[in-house]
């Protein structure tokens, strides 16, 4: 990782050499969920040109008003294999929240919509802002097992 820090900047370049991500369900067929496709393409018998399995780099102007200005700002993941199992996909979906019913929206009133409306405008000062003068999202191939 390397953070640059001056008075008009800050950058950040950081890289993950290896990644996978463990399923956390007691009855898992698969122990694995996410983790780097090895191929000969990425990977190189030299450490030193290796690319690792993901890069997040930025550089981000100061400014003194409530934006985050971002001149540029790049992810980069090498290909990854996902397995999805049915029992962790639904756990997921029910964390999020997915599982709500669709019958509760039909309860709204116009007086929660006047309450998000003026909520909405006291903290639009207070907001922080986000800008972007180059946005790039690598993901070179995401395989499904």
């Amino acid at each position: 990782m390397k953070w640059l820090n001056s008075k008009e900047s800050e950058t950040l370049e950081a890289s993950v050499e290896n990644l996978q991500i463990d399923n956390q369900l007691l009855e898992a067929e698969k122990p694995v969920v996410i983790y780097v496709a090895h191929s000969s393409r990425y990977d190189v018998d030299d450490p030193a040109t290796a690319q690792p399995a993901m890069q997040l780099s930025w550089k981000r102007l100061k400014s003194k008003l409530n934006a985050h200005v971002y001149k540029s700002w790049e992810l980069t993941v090498k290909p990854v294999n996902a397995i999805l199992e049915e029992r962790l996909l639904l756990k997921l979906c029910i964390w999020g929240g997915f599982n709500q019913s669709m019958v509760a929206m039909d309860d709204l009133h116009e007086t929660d919509f006047e309450v998000q409306k003026a909520l909405t405008n006291s903290t639009s000062l207070t907001t922080k802002r986000f800008y972007f003068g180059s946005l790039k999202i690598v993901l070179n191939q995401v395989r499904r097992r």
